[in-house]
């Protein structure tokens, strides 16, 4: 595997994240009227976004039984895909690492939000 193409990969990975999370930020500026750059920025961190919200606002209930998991699973999935070799499997793993990475920060954002 060379290396320019892997980098290539996870930094069109990156850029779509950063895409995403902009477009999302929009979106919930526009309905629930929340600073744009704090919503970006909780958004494009992915799962770390929950210890960012439970350290400002704090979860009620066992908000640890939450963050544990899911921030494993994404961390997970990340590490899943910088490992495999093969392209095409890269390629797919990547994304799923960041549909996991972007899911993990929405559903904090919405448990704050609700």
């Amino acid at each position: 595997m060379p290396y320019s193409e892997y980098r290539g990969e996870l930094a069109v990975t990156g850029w779509i994240v950063l895409f995403l999370s902009g477009v999302l930020a929009a979106l919930y500026y526009s309905y629930y009227d929340l600073d744009y750059f704090w919503t970006f920025i909780l958004i494009a961190v992915g799962p770390f976004a929950g210890w960012i919200v439970w350290a400002e606002y704090g979860f009620r209930g066992n908000s640890l039984s939450l963050l544990i998991p899911v921030t494993s699973v994404c961390i997970w999935t990340v590490i899943r895909a910088l490992r495999t070799t093969v392209a095409a499997s890269r390629r797919r793993r990547l994304a799923v690492a960041a549909s996991v990475w972007l899911m993990s920060s929405l559903f904090y954002l919405l448990l704050v939000l609700v």
